[in-house]
């Protein structure tokens, strides 16, 4: 007989003799306090006790709960989306690759999404509105970058980049709880309310600020730019160059920031 036919034999063995015990009748007592930790689940599990007290358990849970937290949140604190207010002069725009005729506002304002990649014609312009916060125009010959939205309570702020070209910018009477960078190869612009153009030419970059006051972050230096004031940037190295605002530029941006007042309030 092998090991394997010895042991059903014994196992076979075993299961007769305990068939042949009487069947005992459990104390009326113990039968009721087995029955109230049974319907009160608390008749202790140490497998089930091991699986709830694992780490990997706990940081499970947690993940759980955060998820469904921040999922719903997420989508709460979703604030107001940029959109398109004009689209001005001639030629076709590049966003994301592809080309929409400039005097196909529906096709751009569809296409327009945060992050967007715009390359824009020397004879267009394009003038954005995030409602109650800022106005942006993108000027002919630019390619940016379009910042995202703000959220309502958190995730507040909003980069834009500008490779080449010119981006004025206007802020409402709640952007104080925002932040709006501006990138560039040289430098970072950082608007916390104001009227201001961050313009990129090869190898420099200039802040020119109607009013407030702005960040201006390079390589080399940080400093702000206050209102009357133009402050160039070099790729090449070098100190900044300070001087007063151009009246070209000053005439620009009052238009803007009177546009920015009707549209957004001041």
């Amino acid at each position: 007989m092998t090991g394997r036919q010895r042991t059903a034999a014994e196992l076979e063995s075993v299961q007769r003799s305990l068939r042949r015990l009487s069947r005992g009748t459990p104390h009326p007592e113990f039968r009721a306090r087995l029955r109230s930790k049974f319907v009160g689940d608390a008749i202790p599990c140490p497998a089930r006790d091991r699986w709830w007290s694992a780490p990997w358990r706990i940081a499970a849970t947690a993940a759980l709960i955060a998820a469904l937290i921040l999922g719903p949140g997420s989508l709460l604190n979703r604030g107001p989306a940029w959109r398109l207010s004009s689209a001005s002069g001639s030629g076709a725009i590049r966003i994301d690759g592809r080309a929409a005729p400039i005097d196909a506002p529906v096709e751009i304002a569809r296409r327009l999404r945060p992050g967007a990649d715009v390359h824009l014609p020397a004879g267009a312009q394009l003038d954005l509105e995030l409602p109650g916060i800022a106005v942006i125009q993108l000027v002919g010959g630019s390619h940016a970058t379009l910042p995202g939205s703000p959220g309502r309570w958190f995730g507040r702020s909003m980069v834009a980049s500008l490779d080449v070209g010119e981006i004025r910018i206007s802020t409402g009477p709640v952007f104080h709880r925002n932040r709006l960078s501006v990138t560039t190869p040289e430098a970072r612009a950082v608007v916390a309310g104001t009227t201001l153009a961050v313009l990129r030419q090869p190898d420099t970059t200039c802040v020119c600020v109607l009013e407030g006051k702005v960040a201006m972050i390079g390589h080399d230096s940080a400093d702000s730019v206050d209102a009357g004031t133009r402050r160039s940037v070099f790729g090449r190295g070098g100190p900044p160059l300070v001087e007063p605002i151009r009246p070209m530029e000053t005439m620009k941006l009052s238009m803007l920031r009177d546009q920015a007042a009707r549209k957004l309030g001041r």
